[in-house]
């Protein structure tokens, strides 16, 4: 699959310039037609499974996360190389999910020097790191029950360059109820967030109903 689009970020229907995001993907199915993206397994499936790998170019980005994030401060922009590689596989209700993503960029530094209030403006470096996420679940037969475990991680590249990303890891555990599947379903989880692996982190509780058409 190959892919151009503009680059003016989310919810942005205005044309401003070149900025284009240019992006190939391929993906392997070593088991049969994957028919059913989705987190959950639902349908209880034969095994499958589908591993992706995806490039992508954002020439002159103005958000620091790409399309998203927030607009550098000086007005300059930057160019991101995007690397990402994905897998997905189901079995009789068990589903996991891993990915694994590297973003390297270069900046373009503006020439904004002062805020409004009259401050100086530091330009920020690139984002640039590695992210990694593997999740697990398991709906129960007969019920709308599903445990579902996660890990993740994301690790800056200071080493090899500047960058603005700073250090995080997670784990999730969670308990979903599934009226309709993903359309009407109640969800709880506990996570643990650590910026520093040594310290000891911080721990988030989450209750959520959805309910969609």
């Amino acid at each position: 699959m190959l892919g151009i689009s503009t680059g003016n970020g989310l919810n942005n229907p205005e044309f401003t310039d070149f900025a284009m995001v240019y992006l190939a993907r391929v993906e392997y199915l070593p088991m049969g037609i994957f028919r059913d993206y989705s987190e959950v397994d639902f349908a209880r499936t034969k095994p499958r499974l589908a591993i992706g790998a995806t490039y992508s170019f954002f020439d002159n980005a103005n958000r620091d996360r790409g399309m998203i994030g927030a607009p550098f401060a000086d007005g300059g922009t930057a160019d991101y190389h995007f690397v990402y590689v994905d897998a997905i596989f189901k079995a009789r209700g068990f589903s996991a999910i891993t990915e694994l993503a590297f973003r390297t960029g270069t900046r373009k530094i503006g020439d904004i020097t002062m805020d409004p209030d009259g401050n100086p403006v530091v330009p920020t470096d690139p984002r640039n790191g590695l992210g990694w996420m593997l999740q697990a679940g398991y709906l129960v037969p007969n019920t709308g029950f599903e445990f579902a475990a996660r890990g993740a991680l994301i690790q800056a590249n200071s080493k090899r360059s500047a960058t603005s990303l700073e250090d995080s890891y997670a784990t999730t555990f969670s308990l979903s109820y599934y009226f309709a599947r993903h359309p009407f379903k109640i969800q709880a989880d506990v996570s643990q967030i650590w910026e520093d692996r040594f310290d000891d982190g911080a721990t988030t509780f989450r209750l959520q109903l959805q309910a969609s058409l």
